[in-house]
């Protein structure tokens, strides 16, 4: 339902800064192989969506929203979303979003 567009929507209480990537939620197929991750990374929100360059053992592509988690207090109850369209993932947190974060060679670096 993700590939065909539809919004996957998780609700969670806000712990301590995280110093490297946990998922906040996840999605793993039988072989425990990763197809879907969405975490905290210090201030920012991290997508992973497994691609076929895995299947070719590359680094798995990382999508990064530098930042949206600055001034999340711990205790809050913020609203996590994550579609596909047609020109890459969008993620959004509360009433902001950060829509296409797409997995091109000049937005390896950007936030």
């Amino acid at each position: 339902m993700l590939l065909a567009g539809t919004a996957l929507n998780v609700r969670a209480v806000v712990g301590p800064r995280t110093e490297w990537l946990a998922p906040l939620f996840s999605i793993c197929d039988s072989e425990r192989r990763e197809i879907l991750l969405v975490g905290p990374d210090r201030d920012d929100l991290v997508l992973h969506a497994r691609s076929r360059a895995e299947d070719l053992l590359l680094r798995p592509t990382e999508l990064r929203w530098c930042g949206a988690l600055a001034g999340v207090a711990p205790g809050g109850f913020p609203a996590v979303s994550v579609r596909r369209e047609a020109t890459g993932y969008c993620l959004s947190l509360n009433e902001r979003e950060r829509c296409p974060l797409a997995s091109t060679a000049g937005r390896a670096w950007a936030c």
